[in-house]
């Protein structure tokens, strides 16, 4: 089993997409999403409107959502912003929206899916996590945050994989055993004074963080 850890640009994204990939990450993670209080800030939709958008509406969010993250179209003001994608064994199980800010990475959003064997068990392999920790570690980053929706199952998801890894010794980069809960924070977010179609020009949303070393 070979884990790889790429960055995504507009060209690698759109293949994704073409390819039902975006749309298999979205069916795979609505749930996620649907749980908790993320509810699509920005749009200018109700949640009725919201929850009753088909399939291919969301996936084009999400792929919306990408373009601002992949390394050839996102915004100039945003020049830290990484689209990763973990391959396992060339498959895309994992789309992660992060944005490195001198020595921190803020993980911001990511997509899942299970394997090319139905399964979601690589998330508990070390390998896994030493991969994504590898690229992190090649960004010059030391300090992991992760932003969480309040009242979704991540949180618990988290605490979980602390415990879980914090007692593997081969999990030696992304270091489980200083992961803590530091509380929320609310961000605010703007479209800079463009009118984008369906997206609302201010918004703020609160999250839970996390925070964890990154060691060499």
């Amino acid at each position: 089993m070979v884990f790889q850890d790429i960055l995504l640009d507009s060209t690698k994204l759109t293949e994704l997409k073409v390819a039902g990939v975006l749309q298999s990450f979205v069916e795979h993670s609505k749930v996620y999403f649907d749980k908790g209080t993320y509810a699509y800030p920005g749009v200018d939709y109700t949640k009725e409107e919201i929850a009753n958008a088909s399939i291919e509406i969301i996936t084009e969010y999400w792929f919306n959502q990408a373009l601002s993250y992949a390394s050839d179209t996102k915004p100039e003001n945003t020049p830290g912003r990484r689209l990763y994608c973990m391959l396992i064994d060339g498959y895309p199980v994992n789309l992660n929206f992060c944005e490195v800010e001198g020595t921190t990475i803020h993980m911001c959003k990511t997509l899942f899916r299970p394997d090319a064997q139905g399964t979601k068990n690589y998330i508990f392999r070390y390998e896994y996590q030493n991969v994504r920790g590898a690229s992190y570690l090649a960004e010059g980053v030391t300090l992991e945050r992760t932003y969480v929706d309040i009242g979704g199952p991540m949180k618990q998801s988290i605490e979980a994989f602390a415990a879980y890894f914090s007692t593997i010794e081969e999990c030696n980069i992304r270091d489980f055993s200083t992961c803590r809960y530091v509380g929320q924070e609310t961000q605010d977010y703007s479209t800079g004074g463009q009118t984008w179609p369906g997206i609302k020009s201010e918004y703020s949303v609160t999250f839970d963080v996390f925070e964890m070393e990154i060691k060499s």
